[in-house]
């Protein structure tokens, strides 16, 4: 019970603060008011992966946060990323959060009751682009961690997207 007000009272104050600021977030879907009981919140947790453009200073990708939701169980009701790059200190720093729920649940249907699908797709993704860097090598960073580091434009081309941090 302690942990259940403890995120409500988190909900709020962070709501509160949107409002106060003009929401003004890069990428949203719809508050569900008031919250449910069975929130889960992901902040500053997940993988990030930036598309390989040959010869390019561009900067774009997608955020997946930690974890693996049911798709068919889980309804993101907040999702938000926050890019600030740094280009005296060569960093891009990222803050994400993303807020679920299980709709089912949230309609005081008893766990068991219904059934999920065997995925990991029920939080979504965050498509991102920054745009041109200067040429160099920029730290990467989720919250406060370092993740690693990435050259604009890419040292060598290898097919695949560069990525970094936990996907589950």
């Amino acid at each position: 019970m302690l942990r259940i007000l403890s995120i409500r009272r988190i909900w709020w104050i962070i709501f509160g603060f949107m409002m106060l600021a003009g929401c003004s977030t890069t990428s949203s879907t719809t508050f569900v008011s008031p919250l449910p009981n069975n929130v889960v919140i992901i902040q500053n947790e997940g993988y990030i992966c930036f598309h390989e453009i040959e010869n390019s200073l561009e900067a774009r990708g997608y955020f997946i946060p930690k974890g693996c939701f049911s798709s068919s169980c889980t309804r993101p009701i907040r999702q938000t990323i926050d890019i600030m790059v740094d280009t005296a200190q060569f960093a891009i720093r990222f803050n994400t959060l993303f807020v679920l729920i299980d709709p089912y649940a949230a309609q005081g249907k008893p766990r068991g009751s219904y059934a999920c699908t065997d995925d990991c797709g029920g939080a979504g993704s965050i498509q991102f682009d920054i745009g041109d860097l200067e040429r160099g090598t920029y730290s990467v960073w989720l919250g406060e961690r370092n993740l690693g580091q990435i050259s604009f434009p890419p040292n060598i081309i290898t097919g695949r997207d560069i990525c970094f941090g936990e996907q589950w």
